[in-house]
């Protein structure tokens, strides 16, 4: 097994462990942190345009990071599959947009 380090814009994800299952609990709380990071930013850059335009900027920003860093595409994916309630609260509660997890199921794909 390799160790390696996971960096998402600058933002630090995690440590995983290749062929290690017992981490979907590490990638659910460095998919919470980096969600969190990237919806505060994009609140501070863009809270005076639409529930529509947000959406977009959301996608947007998320499709870049995946292509940039395929492994945030998996540790979303997972945290999705696993119902990580600490990331639905996320995308439900946040002060940018309200996100429904099938939207984000659909962006991953």
């Amino acid at each position: 097994m390799s160790d390696r380090s996971i960096n998402v814009g600058g933002n630090f994800i995690g440590n995983a462990m290749t062929g290690d299952h017992n981490i979907i609990a590490a990638q659910s709380d460095g998919v919470e942190t980096y969600l969190r990071s990237v919806l505060s930013e994009l609140h501070d850059q863009f809270s005076d345009t639409s529930d529509t335009f947000r959406i977009e900027i959301l996608q947007s920003r998320l499709r870049s990071d995946m292509a940039k860093n395929p492994v945030l595409r998996g540790q979303l994916k997972s945290a999705l599959l696993n119902a990580s309630e600490a990331l639905l609260g996320v995308l439900t509660d946040n002060p940018f947009v309200k996100v429904s997890a099938a939207m984000l199921i659909g962006w991953l794909k």
